[in-house]
């Protein structure tokens, strides 16, 4: 009877074993639905074998040791492909522009939406580590909507509070260098000239750069010194008349290199 009792118990033990490593590896590999199905019939495949030994609340202790490892992993690399894109994004908007302004409304708008998405990966964490997740990911969830709130009240397109006008624009081979006067904020906000450059990368896509911004100048001329050498003469601020700057900037021909 002892030596049954001690071969029924190493037959469960190593039934266990390989329902852990195969529940591990399925469940890195299928998607959900196939998935439950498959823990189904691994758990009536135990049964056949351990002859009905095992509960169904000892077989879902079984599946969720096995589970915690390879969802963790799962989970952190879904977080990191976020903080990836978030990384693209930010890039994105400093750097792109549409010709369009509503897709760059929205454009905007989407990067600042993007951390939502971590919230359903930090709530399939453990214990431990969903508080510190939330923890981390509470902060950037409040400046993120705070962000979105201020952009459409502010920035949208048609009640945008960004007033740009152009001086002068010069065509250097595929790149676009223009003088503009830039205004924010009204009369308290920030005033000046703004020196960009642009290039065309895709039908209505700028890869974009403000190259200089004179603070407060009232006028200034741009002229073309050289190939990819620009001149810009401002004067005139809110503190003194007697401002004045010439300057001459070595541009890039694909604006960052």
């Amino acid at each position: 009877m002892k030596r049954d009792e001690s071969s029924i118990s190493e037959k469960e033990q190593q039934a266990t074993r390989g329902c852990r490593m195969v529940i591990s590896g399925l469940a890195t590999t299928l998607p959900n639905s196939a998935y439950a199905q498959s823990r189904q019939h691994m758990l009536r495949l135990i049964r056949a074998i351990l002859g009905h030994r095992i509960t169904e609340t000892q077989w879902s202790r079984i599946c969720q040791m096995a589970e915690s490892p390879t969802q963790t992993r799962r989970t952190l690399w879904q977080l990191l492909f976020i903080a990836v894109l978030l990384g693209i994004g930010y890039a994105c908007t400093r750097t792109l522009s549409f010709r369009v302004e509503a897709f760059n409304f929205l454009f905007v708008c989407a990067f600042f939406l993007m951390p939502f998405l971590a919230i359903r990966p930090v709530l399939r964490l453990q214990q431990r580590a969903r508080y510190w997740g939330f923890l981390l990911l509470t902060p950037l969830l409040l400046c993120s909507s705070c962000s979105l709130l201020f952009t459409v009240a502010c920035e949208g397109p048609g009640w945008s509070s960004t007033r740009t006008e152009p001086l002068q624009t010069f065509q250097l081979d595929n790149s676009t260098v223009q003088l503009e006067r830039y205004e924010n904020g009204g009369a308290v906000g920030v005033h000046g000239l703004n020196l960009e450059q642009r290039r065309l990368i895709a039908p209505g896509l700028f890869v974009v750069r403000s190259v200089d911004f004179f603070d407060s100048a009232h006028e200034g001329t741009l002229s073309v010194e050289g190939p990819y050498r620009v001149r810009v003469h401002a004067k005139g601020n809110y503190y003194s008349n007697d401002y004045e700057v010439d300057k001459v900037y070595s541009l890039k021909p694909w604006v960052y290199f």
